[in-house]
């Protein structure tokens, strides 16, 4: 039986050369810890490391070793970078659900995620499409967009 007095302890390690150069402020440090804190786990150390193979390596194998639990955060070691693009539609969101559906399932490489909105008494909705492809997001944003406006749904490009 575990010892209910027992302090178990977490280390966090983040990545990301962006962080180190200050391009990017770091979000993932106050919601961690005070997650690890509901659960019990207190959270005794973090470190930044940039992107390299050998930094964090290094990071995690000292930090696994003097505690019970090891986060990373961060650290996209190679590949594409996410692009997104937005546009916006006053309609409700369960009216599109099947035309969003039918046209990430025909875009390969591409996530739509919907995130719908209550402004000025209408309900709208704001569409983005992310790939690591430019080619493949075009496309499904050109689907996307003709269909909501074959659909009657003016699109607004970023956003509403």
């Amino acid at each position: 039986m575990p010892d209910p007095t027992r302090t178990w302890t977490a280390a966090l390690i983040v990545i990301g050369d962006e962080i180190l150069s200050g391009r990017t402020q770091d979000r993932n440090v106050a919601q961690i810890a005070t997650w690890l804190n509901v659960q019990g786990i207190r959270l005794r150390e973090v470190r930044v490391v940039a992107d390299d193979q050998d930094a964090i390596v290094e990071a995690v194998n000292a930090l696994r070793a003097r505690n019970d639990y090891l986060f990373t955060t961060g650290g996209i070691e190679g590949g594409r970078p996410l692009l997104s693009a937005t546009i916006g539609c006053w309609v409700a969101e369960s009216e599109v659900a099947d035309l969003l559906g039918a046209t990430e399932r025909a875009h390969e490489g591409c996530q739509i995620g919907s995130y719908p909105f209550f402004r000025e008494g209408r309900t709208g909705a704001n569409f983005v499409v992310r790939s690591t492809d430019q080619d493949r997001l075009d496309a499904c944003m050109a689907s996307l967009t003709a269909g909501l406006e074959q659909g009657g749904w003016p699109v607004h490009p970023g956003g509403i």
